[in-house]
């Protein structure tokens, strides 16, 4: 079986419809070496099948973060690039920052901006859902949790696209072109948080910011570059996943009336559909490694420093784990998908994400009819994390909250 990487990277109809080629690489390639230039030594090793990726996740032993996302970042993004034993001492810094009580704490505050958001829409009948819901809703919450500035959100989506999404902005995969964008965002981004703790230290505020100049870690205070790069992935991640869940899961309930009739009729098992929907769908498609020691994975051998591609979305749609994956079943017993990644590096904000994505379904379903695109429109996807650029809705009917 042949890997176009590049085409894994850029190509919408691979974004619109991945699941045949997540299927291909189970059955016929559970790990595939290609060459490819983003990779320290020039290979990448793909992994697609559940007990496999399952084992890379809980072994960072095995599989190290330390400078396998590539955003530009002067230095490795704290906590996503951090290993043990360092990465835990960050993570006990943040982690109270999106623990389930201070996420529950929100929560009337997340209701409240999704029925302001809605409540522009709804008699409108039809709109791009994308521009008017999954991208300010998320935002908004995630600002208020970190208390950077929302009038400063325009800038922020503009450096966020261009470290995440960086080959749809370019319009270009070429590695040199790449790296010229995010140098050119990053520096910008250092400059602009630069200042922020400058303020900050000056004029505290509840706020993130506030919070890392005044953080101690193992007694000591925490350096401005390691405040800088927590800062960094903040900003590039709290901006984009919930927004691309968003696009996916709202996509999918469009184009299926009986799924999205069965969620509305069953609001008591909205958790589940939630869950069911991160498996299916899972919007940030892969994550990556870098192998630390020489090993063999489905007879395709691995060099030390080779880089490893992780496909969470492959995995969480493999049969040999779970039961007819391509159905949504609300009774499955699905808490073991990689949606939000896994081992120590699961996803610091899940709590946050899983009640922003509950809260916004309730009250996309109290408050819109039910919605479909529009004929003739369709949705486009952009590879990796599988974000839409534009979202058409229509629905038949509205109600009034």
């Amino acid at each position: 079986m042949e890997l176009d990487l590049s085409s894994m990277m850029t190509d919408p109809a691979l974004a619109n419809n991945p699941w045949p080629v997540y299927a291909g690489l189970r059955d016929h390639a559970p790990a595939i070496a290609a060459p490819f230039s983003r990779s320290r030594s020039g290979t990448v090793v793909v992994l697609s099948r559940y007990a496999d990726i399952r084992k890379a996740l809980s072994s960072p032993e095995l599989f190290e973060a330390n400078g396998a996302n590539e955003m530009g970042q002067q230095r490795p993004c704290i906590p996503l690039d951090i290993d043990p034993p360092n990465h835990a001492k960050y993570r006990k810094l943040l982690d109270p920052l999106f623990s389930p009580r201070a996420v529950r704490a929100m929560a009337d505050e997340t209701r409240a901006i999704a029925k302001e958001l809605l409540a522009e829409v709804v008699q409108d009948g039809r709109t791009d859902f994308h521009a008017a819901f999954t991208v300010p809703f998320p935002c908004r919450v995630f600002l208020n949790v970190v208390g950077f500035p929302v009038k400063d959100l325009d800038r922020f989506l503009v450096w966020k696209d261009a470290l995440v999404h960086g080959e749809d902005v370019a319009g270009s995969d070429d590695l040199n072109v790449l790296r010229e964008l995010w140098k050119k965002t990053a520096n910008e981004l250092y400059a602009y948080f630069d200042k922020l703790l400058d303020r900050r230290i000056e004029d505290p505020a509840d706020d993130l910011a506030t919070r890392l100049v005044q953080a101690e870690v193992d007694g000591d205070p925490l350096t401005r570059n390691e405040m800088l790069d927590i800062l960094f992935l903040q900003m590039a991640a709290g901006l984009d996943t919930v927004t691309a869940t968003l696009d996916c899961v709202l996509t999918r309930l469009a184009k299926d009336p009986e799924l999205q009739a069965a969620a509305r009729s069953e609001p008591e098992k909205m958790r589940q559909i939630v869950e069911e929907l991160l498996r299916i769908e899972t919007p940030v498609s892969l994550v990556l490694r870098y192998a630390t020691e020489d090993m063999v994975i489905h007879d395709v051998p691995i060099a030390k420093g080779d880089l490893v591609m992780l496909m969470l979305a492959a995995a969480n749609n493999d049969d040999r784990e779970f039961d007819n994956p391509e159905t949504l079943d609300v009774d499955r017993n699905n808490t073991r998908h990689f949606a939000f990644g896994g081992g120590v590096h699961r996803c610091l904000g899940s709590h946050l994400a899983r009640q922003e994505l509950s809260i916004a379904l309730e009250e996309i379903f109290a408050t819109l009819g039910p919605f479909s695109i529009p004929e003739g429109e369709e949705v486009n996807f952009v590879p990796g994390i599988r974000t839409a650029h534009s979202l058409p809705l229509e629905w038949k009917a509205s109600v009034t909250t």
